[in-house]
């Protein structure tokens, strides 16, 4: 009787270890796809997809963010771009820089600076002809992007020869 008492516990451990190994093999999944199992300076993947937008061609606007009309203005004249978008979304703030610097480098445009300030990333990244700020901060549980574009600015000596204006 006392050796069916001991078989009867090692079948209870057997079958309790058994269910644990079950249910971790059925959470440690989710936990990678939601990315919670990625330990601090862990290799990260592709932080988001790009959308072209018509405007801004060259720099990739994260999927599902949307331009925000009533804060963005932009002029085009010939190969003359001046543009200041404001762009809302869900994506995390950390993630969106990553975003920037992989897709901007891809892309031909070199980072300059980069700044963090209470909660908001600065990056300059420059092109051969343009220069392009982006800013994300937080808005309402939101992130906010800015993009800034325009001509680089040049010195008195790399400035084109301009016709002198008639005078009156």
């Amino acid at each position: 009787m006392n050796a069916r008492w001991v078989s009867s516990s090692v079948r209870h451990r057997l079958v309790a270890g058994i269910a644990v190994i079950g249910v971790a093999a059925l959470i440690l999944p989710a936990c990678e796809s939601l990315g919670l199992s990625k330990s601090p300076g862990s290799p990260e993947g592709p932080t988001a997809s790009a959308v072209r937008h018509p405007t801004l061609d060259d720099i990739p606007v994260p999927t599902g963010f949307r331009l925000v009309d009533d804060h963005s203005v932009s002029r085009i004249d010939g190969h003359f771009r001046v543009v200041r978008f404001e762009f809302i979304g869900d994506m995390e703030r950390a993630s969106l820089n990553r975003f920037y610097k992989e897709y901007m480098a891809a892309g031909g445009w070199t980072l300059r600076q980069e700044r963090f300030d209470r909660g908001i990333y600065d990056m300059r990244f420059d092109s051969d002809t343009e220069e392009c700020l982006i800013r994300l901060r937080p808005e309402n549980r939101r992130t906010v992007i800015v993009v800034d574009l325009g001509p680089l600015p040049r010195g008195s000596a790399e400035r084109e020869a301009q016709p002198a204006l008639p005078r009156p």
